[in-house]
């Protein structure tokens, strides 16, 4: 009977337990769960070694590693600028430098944002480091202006460049620089007899009229066009207006408000008969030449933006046009000559008539006191030297000189024994100085 009874509370106790919370069954399967998988656990870690970075990866992904930014990767040029314009990096104004040096660019993606009106707006991606998917245009021509490998370095084209110009503003702007830097000067004439610089091929002549000619001085500014080439002479290379190399470029000494442009021209002595029919279109503005001659001369100009252009001269007031006849003249008689073609247009303004005055050394003692030109510019330029010993201020009567249709001639033939290179004037060209002489004392 005993045994019955016990029997009857086991099978009590069975039936109790098989009707527990379903909390409670849902505990005891979730702790049977843990125990199976640190089992199975435990046998991966014996059997594969890499497993704890295996399962980290099942449950996390896999890590993306850090990029590595090369050396200078983080370091950007920003060319073809206007000093005007904006630059933004995120929404965050930034300073274009003065001159061309590279600028910190923080790791990450960012968005550049440019605007210098007239010219296209932009707006790009670029990161450090350089990843696939930025958009801001790259500059591959662009050197370092120290000469140091880029690198990882780079330059971003911001794209203020005349070729991007709208088509309106681009000939505004052509139409400025013409207005800037053209010049005719009144015409005057060349009588019979009277000496003047000629050209022929490319070498230049000493030439007698054989009838009276009319002359002028005349600038023009070379029609528009594209060069294919790039042969370093910015004379062939801009063939109407563009923007110098940075190289070239004096940045640092001209003002931020404003950017430079190279003008090609043409400019000389403009020779006609007295009908009009042209005898030499351009004529050199000096005889005294080592080297083929051409009319062609690149102009610095400066040009702003305050809803349209504003285009001023880079150069001197001396070098206006009006003054070629005075500068090739005073060089002339320092410097006895040399090419009109400049080595570089960003050179001291009279490099671009043969020789500096600075460099170039007085004749035997005989030092130019002073120009005066004719009230026509065409008509001359008189020249007044005088003689000094070494280290001393010159001194003794004036002897003169007429720079006059790009020859340098001595009046009268005291001026003949200083320099027995140059022509002697004769009557009318002698009445001509003599005419602009007594304008006033003598320098």
């Amino acid at each position: 009977m005993e045994s019955l009874e016990s029997l009857e509370s086991l099978e009590m106790e069975a039936i109790v337990r098989g009707r527990r919370p379903p909390a409670q069954r849902w505990l005891t399967g979730l702790l049977a769960a843990a125990c199976v998988l640190l089992t199975v656990g435990g046998l991966i870690v014996v059997t594969v070694p890499s497993a704890p970075a295996t399962l980290g990866e099942l449950l996390h992904g896999t890590p993306t590693p850090t990029a590595t930014i090369a050396l200078g990767g983080n370091l950007v040029f920003y060319v073809h600028s206007a000093p005007w314009g904006q630059l933004t990096i995120d929404g965050t104004p930034m300073s274009l430098p003065a001159a061309l040096s590279e600028s910190f660019l923080g790791r990450g993606r960012h968005m550049l944002d440019y605007h210098a009106d007239p010219f296209p707006a932009l707006h790009c991606r670029i990161s450090t480091p350089a990843a696939a998917s930025d958009t801001c245009p790259l500059d591959a021509t662009f050197a370092d202006p120290r000469g140091q490998p880029m690198g990882a370095r780079r330059a971003v084209d911001l794209g203020a460049t005349l070729e991007r110009l709208p088509a309106e503003p681009r000939a505004a702007l052509f139409a400025s620089i013409k207005r800037m830097v053209e010049y005719t000067s009144p015409a005057t004439t060349v009588r019979a007899g009277e000496h003047y610089s000629g050209i022929h091929g490319d070498g230049i002549t000493l030439e007698l009229a054989t009838q009276p000619l009319r002359a002028r001085i005349m600038v023009r500014l070379q029609t528009d066009g594209a060069s294919q080439s790039s042969s370093g002479d910015p004379r062939s290379d801009c063939l109407s207006i563009c923007l110098p190399p940075p190289s070239s470029s004096s940045e640092t000494d001209a003002p931020s408000t404003t950017l430079e442009v190279w003008a090609h021209i043409k400019e000389g002595y403009h020779y006609t008969t007295l009908d009009g029919k042209v005898v030499l279109d351009y004529a050199p503005l000096r005889q005294i030449q080592q080297s083929a001659w051409r009319p062609d001369e690149i102009v610095s100009v400066r040009v702003g933006w305050d809803g349209a252009w504003l285009v001023s001269s880079a150069e001197p007031a001396e070098n206006r046009p009006q003054n070629l006849p005075c500068l090739v003249g005073q060089s002339d008689f320092n410097g006895g000559g040399g090419s009109t073609v400049p080595p570089l247009v960003s050179a001291p303004p009279l490099e671009r008539y043969a020789a500096s005055l600075i460099a170039s050394v007085p004749r035997s003692g005989w030092e130019v006191t002073g120009i005066r030109s004719a009230p026509n510019p065409t008509d001359g330029c008189l020249v007044v030297v005088r003689g000094g010993g070494a280290g001393i201020s010159p001194q003794g009567p004036p002897v003169l000189f007429l720079e006059r249709f790009g020859v340098l001639l001595a009046v009268g033939e005291d001026a003949h024994q200083v320099r027995l290179d140059f022509p002697i004037a004769s009557i009318n060209e002698a009445a001509e100085a003599y005419t602009i002489a007594a304008e006033g004392p003598l320098p």
